[in-house]
């Protein structure tokens, strides 16, 4: 992974990460409501195991691959319009 950028605040928790294999993704978390984790004494822990503890999940919202040379950077412009920055060779 090259770059990694978090939307303002207002828009969620939404993330954009570019890499060099040429790859732009955005990211959304999931609720955590319902995702436990059993390794941090989640749901399917066995009994006297203590406490729950909510696991982060994203989600891929989309995959831009049009690039034709390595990602450099991602940010996020305001309202919600993703920049990126690559090297293209013609």
């Amino acid at each position: 992974m090259a770059r990694v950028s978090w939307a303002h605040p207002e828009f969620g928790l939404i993330l954009a990460s570019c890499s060099f294999d040429r790859t732009t993704k955005i990211w959304e978390q999931a609720p955590s409501g319902n995702l436990l984790d059993p390794q941090l004494g989640g749901a399917a822990a066995p009994s006297g195991g203590g406490g729950t503890q909510p696991v982060s999940h994203w989600i891929e919202r989309s995959v831009m691959t049009q690039s034709k040379g390595t990602m450099r950077d991602v940010a996020f412009a305001p309202p919600l319009t993703v920049t990126i920055l690559s090297l293209d060779t013609c």
